[in-house]
């Protein structure tokens, strides 16, 4: 029977860019419809209480224990860092579409977005001239991610780390070169100590869960050496999102057409939502159809599966799918009332960010035709209950709110995965699911 544990994470948050667009910086727009309506706007700025800011406090050096792996079977290298022999040694496997860069650079994701909290203001500085209305819009600022990356954390607790790059969307080669990766782990981490060889944690982001899942059906001398399966937010049970392909694009594009924004606004904005959510539609090939419920690679999954004798297994999903918000960067009223200095007038640009809530946050604004993109139910990609794996595996189960890619670098729940290897307890309620 499958236990389930109950948890709100919260990640930090770290100085960024900004995406600009066409400023206007010498139009006034006093008294013309954009300008009240970009005023009245300032009334609807975004404020959220900040949460503590875990990133910036939990976010590791650069770990220079990073060497090259090389893998018998396969022609690219992977990273590994040797640690202390006495401790588990962590294979890290990524999801599909990325890369070994999942957990030495997750913001090779491209959605490490800082959704939590509202740009800071922006001073503009000393102008001839007055200003109003909108200056810019963009999207959320971009976390500054990678220094919380996974691989560095754990090898600076003194692990053992490797990781490699699955070549190829598909499963099977994907399967192929984690075959390889995992026959060379057994091997080189065993030679660390050959009287009494560490043990091993298989953890997993995505699909990259599916393929450990495979992995130990097919590897029963994995027994007595895995003793630890880690998933993240893994589809166990498939995501409708592979069965709907664009239908995150489609929906999208259909709710800018569905609201009246300033074209200023409207037009920029729909723009760089489209671009953003393209990440996400280039993800609809073999690869992802592959993960569909009830596709042919789910049913081989499942048939004849057995949890690996002394392994202890661990799923977490997310509920939030939000990646992102919508804002429009407006002259605050200062901007446009003169300053004086040794008898100088002069006008102080002062712009602040002001969410569009039409549209912003997203994706909880597109209409949620699939579970995986709705509030409480999915991060984006993976619902919370397909994350869980069947409840033959008795598997303990966390729920974060977190979207698919932050939990590459919530410092949360990277303690909570030291605590589970190093036999700590983890202070949450266990609760049973109807049907677990």
């Amino acid at each position: 029977m499958a236990k389930v544990l109950s948890h709100g994470f919260l990640t930090g948050s770290l100085e960024s860019t900004l995406v600009p667009y066409s400023p206007m910086r010498t139009k006034t727009f006093t008294g013309s419809t954009l300008g009240r309506i970009a005023l009245a706007m300032l009334s609807v700025i975004f404020a959220v209480s900040s949460p503590q800011r875990l990133l910036a406090q939990s976010a590791t050096t650069t770990n220079q224990c990073r060497q090259t792996w090389t893998i018998a079977k396969l022609s690219t290298p992977g990273v590994i860092c040797r640690g202390n022999p006495a401790k588990p040694a962590f294979l890290l496997f990524h999801g599909l579409h990325q890369s070994a860069e999942t957990w030495t650079k997750p913001s090779s994701t491209q959605y490490n977005f800082d959704y939590r909290h509202t740009p800071k203001d922006h001073d503009l500085g000393k102008h001839a001239g007055p200003n109003a209305g909108v200056y810019k819009v963009g999207h959320s600022d971009v976390l500054d991610v990678d220094r919380a990356n996974w691989f560095d954390f754990l090898a600076l607790q003194g692990y053992t780390v490797a990781t490699w790059s699955q070549p190829g969307a598909a499963f099977d080669p994907a399967y192929k070169s984690a075959q390889a990766a995992f026959e060379q782990f057994l091997t080189d981490t065993a030679s660390l100590n050959p009287a009494a060889p560490p043990p091993i944690v298989l953890l997993a982001h995505s699909r990259g869960g599916l393929l450990i899942r495979k992995i130990l059906k097919e590897y029963p001398q994995a027994k007595g050496r895995v003793r630890w399966v880690i998933t993240l937010h893994t589809p166990h049970h498939g995501s409708q999102v592979a069965v709907a392909p664009g239908v995150i694009a489609e929906q999208t594009s259909e709710l800018f057409n569905n609201v009246q924004l300033p074209p200023d606004v409207h037009h920029p904005l729909k723009q760089l939502a489209l671009l953003l959510v393209t990440p996400l539609t280039r993800m609809v090939d073999e690869g992802s159809r592959e993960l569909a419920p009830e596709s042919a690679l789910m049913r081989d999954l499942e048939n004849g599966e057995r949890p690996l004798e002394g392994a202890s297994y661990y799923t977490f999903g997310g509920t939030q799918p939000t990646l992102y918000r919508m804002y429009t960067w407006l002259f605050t009223p200062m901007s446009a009332v003169p300053q004086y200095k040794n008898l100088q007038q002069y006008f102080d640009w002062q712009v602040k960010a002001a969410e569009v809530p039409l549209v912003s946050p997203m994706l909880d604004k597109v209409r949620a035709v699939v579970p995986e993109i709705k509030a409480g139910y999915g991060d984006s990609l993976v619902t919370d209950q397909s994350a869980r794996l069947p409840a033959s595996f008795n598997a303990i189960h966390q729920t974060d709110q977190l979207n698919h890619a932050e939990v590459l670098w919530n410092p949360d729940v990277q303690h909570r995965v030291v605590a589970i290897v190093s036999g700590r307890s983890i202070q949450v309620p266990v609760t049973r699911l109807p049907g677990h």
